[in-house]
């Protein structure tokens, strides 16, 4: 799959189709030039990204639209006549393109299907199999015919023969090949994926239980701050005690008495809070570093020795996988 090559020019074709495939009804000369570009690097494989990328896109839509692009260069094009319109003459010579696609524009401007009736009725038919070939084939065919002294009707007829000489049997049997070739890509895909699926969750299951195991015998840090709520609670109980006596006191000696002890017990109960929230705050502080300490001791991505670990379980997946696949290829064959 092009999109896991890690090459710069790849990469940054890859990127453009999905710049593409982020835009609304984009211009389809945009999409042909892209996927021509690709093809032209690729091959077969561009159209395969282009599958994954525009998935609701047919792969024929995807090689006429490059073919159209290939086939009708930038200059030739005209803004004002629709892709469908050049479509028609990529086909042609380019000298060709040019002149019907000036004819097109002509008042009243020609339809699509008022244009392919104007050329089919220029093409006088030589015989029954006066097919038009794509421009670019045709300038393959006479190069191929140069270097190889012959004409180009030659080449053509040499090669129909040989096609004819092959069995429909032939035909069909290379066509299962093929069809079984890709199948077994689709399944060792498919494979693949399951064993990747299934080794992160053991690799999951096999974290939590470490973890698990790890707190309880290293359990979360916990500080005794609850003697200290308890004094603070209980001088705060005096203090409102003594207010209360305060109310009802007679005496100055004494309502001074009461006072600096009053004074006394808010200084000790002050004194008690403070050490009660340092406390909280180093509690929390340990909390943090024991969480920190199980996140690096137990990562929840496998890395290192461990992704060799991960790794070890896909591949023993994907061979049962595989072996169980094999069985009921076998089974199969034999009900046949």
């Amino acid at each position: 799959m092009l999109s896991v090559d890690k090459n710069p020019v790849v990469v940054a074709w890859v990127e453009r189709g999905l710049d593409l495939s982020k835009r609304e009804k984009e211009h389809r000369w945009a999409l042909g030039d892209w996927l021509a570009d690709g093809d032209e690097k690729w091959g077969g494989r561009a159209y395969d990204e282009a599958q994954r990328i525009f998935p609701d896109l047919s792969r024929k839509y995807l090689q006429q639209t490059a073919y159209v692009a290939r086939s009708v260069k930038l200059p030739f094009r005209k803004e004002e006549l629709s892709f469908a319109h050049h479509e028609v003459v990529a086909p042609l010579e380019p000298t060709a393109q040019v002149r019907w696609l000036a004819e097109a524009l002509k008042p009243p401007k020609m339809s699509v299907k008022a244009l392919r009736a104007a050329i089919a009725a220029e093409r006088p038919p030589e015989n029954a199999f006066n097919l038009a070939l794509p421009w670019d084939t045709v300038q393959k065919l006479e190069d191929l015919a140069r270097a190889c002294g012959q004409s180009a009707a030659v080449l053509i007829i040499t090669a129909v023969n040989g096609l004819l000489e092959r069995s429909a049997e032939q035909v069909l049997a290379q066509q299962q090949r093929d069809q079984a070739a890709v199948d077994v890509r689709h399944e060792t895909d498919r494979i693949r994926e399951i064993a990747r699926s299934k080794a992160q969750d053991e690799w999951t299951r096999k974290v939590k239980t470490d973890r698990e195991a790890y707190v309880r015998a290293n359990p979360s840090p916990v500080l005794d701050i609850k003697a200290l709520g308890s004094a603070s609670d209980s001088l705060s109980r005096k203090i409102d005690a003594i207010r209360e006596r305060l109310k009802i006191v007679q005496g100055d000696d004494l309502r001074q008495r009461l006072e600096n002890l009053m004074d006394q017990r808010v200084a000790e109960r002050d004194k008690i809070e403070l050490m009660r929230d340092a406390a909280k705050e180093e509690h929390q502080v340990a909390y943090d570093n024991w969480r920190r300490d199980i996140e690096r001791r137990f990562p929840w991505t496998a890395a290192g020795p461990d992704r060799a670990y991960r790794a070890q379980i896909a591949a023993q997946v994907a061979k049962e996988l595989a072996d169980e696949a094999a069985k009921i290829a076998e089974v199969t064959a034999a009900a046949v």
